[in-house]
């Protein structure tokens, strides 16, 4: 007895392709969002790491030269620890060495930001001429940092004095420059972190303006008794992920409630906190 069998059939119908073309769709258009998030969430993360290595950089200079480096606000400060750190030095002895002000110079406009470069960087072993060398020896860097998180204004692979604006940024988010405020006042400041009786101030074209932050622990102590967040030591500060770190309105602003914040400190990212300053906010 015979039976019929037809044709098996091979692949699909233009229905079902379509119906699968949408089911995936709609599955890629569901997935997207949180793909894009974790994304995000990665390159903050890899800044974070990034702040975080830098700041154990400066801990090991304090380790080996007994203090935590100067962030140029105060030329003085400056020569003070090397003269402390490097006694026998017959280089840049005088507070004039040091004038960023003056275009000769080639500390001509060192700031907040290129100041971890200088001090990370390291000395050369010439204790007469521990910052050039006197073309002896090699510098001997307090850390190694990668490549891609220095910004420079030519095509060297160095850290010399020579090349002038060398600033620290994130690897992958390299604009804005990564500040160093360290915790040295002078005479007559009533708080950390202030030279003359005025807050330490970081701003460039670009990107913005920013401070240290206040603690809002202290805020109710009143005026005479308020601190900086971590008044003994420094404070590493990046613009995050919108490459601003605001106006600069002189406003105070506080951590962790969020007070005087402006829109573009939410995203900031500091070494004292695991979060975006704005997520921090308690």
């Amino acid at each position: 007895m015979y039976t019929f069998q037809g044709k098996r059939r091979m692949g699909f119908t233009l229905v079902e392709l379509l119906v699968v073309i949408v089911i995936i769709a709609i599955l890629a258009g569901l997935a997207t969002p949180a793909i894009m998030i974790a994304v995000e969430k990665a390159k903050v993360t890899a800044m974070r790491l990034e702040l975080n290595a830098l700041a154990q950089g400066i801990e090991l200079y304090r380790n080996e030269y007994g203090e935590y480096p100067p962030d140029f606000s105060d030329l003085n400060a400056v020569l003070r620890h090397l003269n402390r750190v490097h006694p026998r030095r017959q280089e840049y002895t005088t507070i004039s060495d040091f004038d960023v002000n003056n275009q000769n110079s080639p500390f001509y406009q060192f700031d907040q930001a290129q100041a971890i470069v200088f001090w990370l960087r390291g000395y050369y072993p010439n204790p007469a001429y521990p910052i050039t060398g006197n073309g002896q020896g090699s510098r001997q860097a307090v850390m190694e940092f990668s490549v891609k998180m220095l910004a420079r204004n030519d095509k060297d692979d160095d850290l010399d004095l020579d090349t002038p604006g060398e600033v620290l940024v994130h690897s992958q988010n390299g604009q804005a420059p990564i500040v160093y405020f360290d915790s040295r006042s002078t005479p007559g400041s009533t708080r950390s972190y202030e030279v003359a009786g005025q807050p330490k101030v970081y701003s460039a074209s670009g990107v913005g303006t920013i401070e240290p932050y206040m603690d809002s622990r202290t805020f109710p102590l009143g005026p005479n008794n308020w601190e900086y967040i971590n008044p003994k030591s420094f404070q590493l500060i990046s613009a995050g992920r919108d490459n601003q770190f605001g106006a600069g309105q002189g406003q105070v602003k506080w951590f962790p409630t969020g007070n005087g914040y402006e829109a573009e400190d939410h995203d900031n990212l500091a070494h004292f906190t695991n979060n975006p300053l704005g997520d921090a906010i308690e």
